[in-house]
């Protein structure tokens, strides 16, 4: 075997094993992105348990809104299954943004209608409903920037060079992030509705302090 036919074989293993080494690191980064979703689907299913709640004691609001408020949950159930047999596809989180959205905006549209706002003068299980319901949207948009994190990490490097050839031979395409910051409009409308809650909880601090 001659020099020149060594020199070859070592070069091949070399780019082998960086290869490998390359591809391995992309999956660990992308299992990574995996692992910060699980903690947000564990909530995303904990507002789903609420929204079955608020259409418990939602009787006195609007039909109409109501029944857009269950499709859109229910089309957010159908992305959140999806996305968790694949919570680091991209695929699956571009359409859980977008059934996120739209569920965030047929909220608004509950929390503004009138005879909600009116219910939730003297309902204090819609009052409580509507609490909980925007401190978990709250929750939701902080646990998502270490999952964000986590995507931007694992873009940054499908797009390194030379890391980029690997990504694009065995077909490891960037993740997009999920924004809950940008879904805003719920709990914007339910902001009225939850000043008498705020002032009861002052009222009663203060009392708890003397």
């Amino acid at each position: 075997m001659t020099s020149e036919t060594l020199i070859y074989l070592a070069l091949s293993a070399l780019v082998v094993f960086w290869a490998v080494g390359a591809h391995n690191r992309l999956v660990r980064l992308k299992n990574a992105v995996g692992r910060e979703y699980a903690t947000i689907d564990a909530v995303l299913l904990q507002r789903q348990k609420l929204l079955a709640q608020l259409q418990a004691v939602a009787d006195r609001l609007e039909d109409g809104l109501l029944s857009h408020l269950d499709e859109c949950s229910r089309k957010a159930r159908l992305a959140m299954d999806q996305a968790r047999q694949r919570p680091s596809g991209g695929p699956e989180a571009r359409a859980l943004a977008r059934a996120e959205n739209n569920l965030d905006q047929a909220l608004a549209q509950v929390w503004l209608s009138p005879s909600t706002q009116l219910a939730a003068r003297t309902d204090p299980a819609l009052q409580q409903a509507v609490f909980s319901l925007v401190e978990l949207g709250a929750r939701l948009e902080l646990l998502s920037q270490p999952y964000n994190q986590a995507v931007k990490v694992f873009n940054e490097s499908v797009r390194e060079v030379p890391a980029w050839l690997i990504a694009q031979l065995a077909g490891i395409k960037p993740l997009p992030g999920l924004d809950w910051s940008s879904h805003g409009a719920a709990s914007a409308a339910a902001q009225p509705m939850l000043q008498g809650r705020r002032q009861d909880d002052a009222a009663a601090a203060r009392v708890a302090g003397l």
